[in-house]
C-alpha cells in the first residue's frame, strides 16, 4: 500500500480505535522485529535510535530506509534524553549535541519524530526542521516513575 494511503487509513482509524505503535531499538533485530510488529497489527514503528550503538547511529539513513522496506509503516524517530530513557538497559547517553545531529539527520527519512518538551536546547530546532519538512512532531514529556 503506497505511505499516502497509509496516513489517509491511519487519520480515519485515529478516531476510531487506539492505534498500536512498536517501539523498536535492538539493533540485530530491527528488520527481523518490524516485520513481526507489521504482521502483528502495528500501526506505526518507533525506531529509538538512542539504543542504536556508534556503528548503527552512522549508518542510520541505512538502517531506516531497510526498516521501511520491511514493514511498509510510517516510523517516528525518537532520540531520547537521558533523563527520559527509562529504566530499559543498553541505551546510550548522548548530550544534546549528538542528539541534534542525529534528529537532522532522521528527519527526512521519517514521518513522524518525538522529541521531549524538557529538551529546550534543541527541541525548537527539531520542531523548526521537522514542520519545514512536512513531518508531523511529537512533543513528549515522560514519567518514568515506576508503578
Amino acid at each position: 500500500m503506497e505511505m499516502k494511503n497509509i496516513f489517509q487509513q491511519i487519520y480515519k482509524e485515529i478516531h476510531i480505535r487506539p492505534l498500536i505503535v512498536a517501539s523498536l531499538g535492538d539493533p540485530g533485530r530491527l528488520i527481523p522485529d518490524a516485520r513481526k510488529a507489521h504482521r502483528d497489527g502495528a500501526d506505526i514503528l518507533e525506531i529509538r535510535v538512542d539504543a542504536l550503538a556508534v556503528k548503527e547511529r552512522a549508518r542510520i539513513e541505512e538502517i531506516l530506509e531497510e526498516v521501511r522496506r520491511a514493514a511498509s509503516l510510517p516510523l517516528i524517530g525518537t532520540v531520547r534524553c537521558p533523563q527520559e530513557q527509562g529504566t530499559r538497559s543498553g541505551l546510550f547517553r548522548l548530550d544534546d549535541g549528538e542528539r541534534a545531529s542525529l534528529f537532522e539527520r532522521i528527519i527526512p527519512l521519517v514521518d513522524f519524530v518525538d522529541v521531549e518538551l524538557r529538551s529546550s536546547s534543541i527541541n525548537s530546532a527539531v520542531v523548526k526542521q521537522a514542520h519545514q519538512m512536512g513531518i508531523k512532531v511529537i512533543l513528549s514529556r515522560l514519567d518514568s516513575v515506576p508503578t
